[in-house]
């Protein structure tokens, strides 16, 4: 990630919504929007994983976003990475992932 480059990050805060929109998409619904969108590439969009949120569990998908960024090789070993959901009715914060 070119912005740890250029400022003195430290962390990286993950932050998942209630009511997300996302959260009705499938991985099947998403690799055919996007074959919709690029022809010729089939194959390789179903090789793709895009990241389901499966029966809308919010927690359990901050926690697989922080595993991805945690293993990314883009992103920097030191960096302390948080994860968060919020409810957008309450305001109510909570920790998933410190």
């Amino acid at each position: 990630m070119a912005i740890t480059e250029l400022a003195p990050i430290t962390d990286i805060m993950l932050l998942h919504h209630s009511d997300c929109g996302a959260t009705h998409f499938t991985e099947e619904s998403m690799k055919k929007q996007v074959k919709g969108r690029v022809s010729g590439h089939d194959e390789e969009i179903d090789s793709m994983y895009f990241g389901e949120i499966v029966g809308g569990d919010l927690e359990r998908s901050v926690r697989a976003d922080v595993e991805f960024l945690r293993t990314s090789p883009f992103v920097k070993k030191e960096l302390k990475l948080h994860g968060y959901v919020i409810d957008i009715i309450t305001g109510k914060l909570q920790t998933v992932v410190e």
